[in-house]
């Protein structure tokens, strides 16, 4: 089951597909655009199959996720709830799939810390779209960028301080050290001509 972990999206992708165009049928006209939805979440759920039946394959969470949000937010389309942005709804679902997949870093011995960043900033942006105040993120955008790349700049330095100036030095003294070792090309000519000249005659 684990070395054909790729039919289960094939497979739910056509559940998803039969099911679609039965619910289109039986439904009344005003829900029949859900069948869209149903087809998106059933792809999704193939993808969440593939990393129950192999846990390895944990990106697949990424997707399964992605697709399942966008589910939800064509039936919040359809059934046009009007208290909920779908916007909003989209955003605050990849971030929660995001945050699940960095939980999941003891569980799978892996580490997948990193996934709580875009999780964050995809759970702020949504619940900002959710407000009033969704201008907001037109200043909001560039300080996260910016908070972001003084925080990978500043965990790469902890991680490797100053080693390009230690690399950098070692060079430096190596080719000092070679330079001295190496005879100039006017020694070396000296020599040879030393070695030329005859031997004066012994008396």
């Amino acid at each position: 089951m684990q070395e054909r972990w790729w039919a289960a999206i094939p497979g739910f992708a056509l559940l998803g597909l039969a099911a679609a165009v039965l619910f289109s049928r039986i439904a009344p006209p005003a829900l029949s655009g859900l069948s869209g939805a149903l087809f998106l979440g059933s792809i999704g759920l193939g993808f969440l199959a593939v990393f129950v039946t192999n846990p390895r394959h944990w990106w697949a969470i990424i997707p399964g996720g992605t697709l399942i949000s966008l589910a939800g937010v064509t039936a919040l389309d359809v059934v046009r709830a009007e208290f909920l942005n779908p916007g909003s709804v989209l955003f605050i679902g990849l971030g929660i799939t995001f945050g699940v997949l960095g939980a999941l870093s003891g569980y799978l011995n892996q580490n997948l810390r990193w996934a709580y960043i875009p999780a964050a900033i995809l759970l702020i942006v949504g619940f900002v779209i959710a407000t009033p105040f969704a201008g907001v993120l037109t200043w909001l955008w560039p300080l996260a960028l910016i908070a972001l790349g003084a925080y990978l700049i500043l965990r790469r330095s902890r991680a490797f301080p100053l080693s390009w100036l230690d690399v950098a030095g070692n060079q430096i003294d190596k080719a000092q050290i070679g330079k001295a070792d190496a005879p100039t090309v006017l020694e070396t000519q000296e020599g040879d001509v030393s070695k030329d000249e005859p031997a004066p005659p012994s008396r």
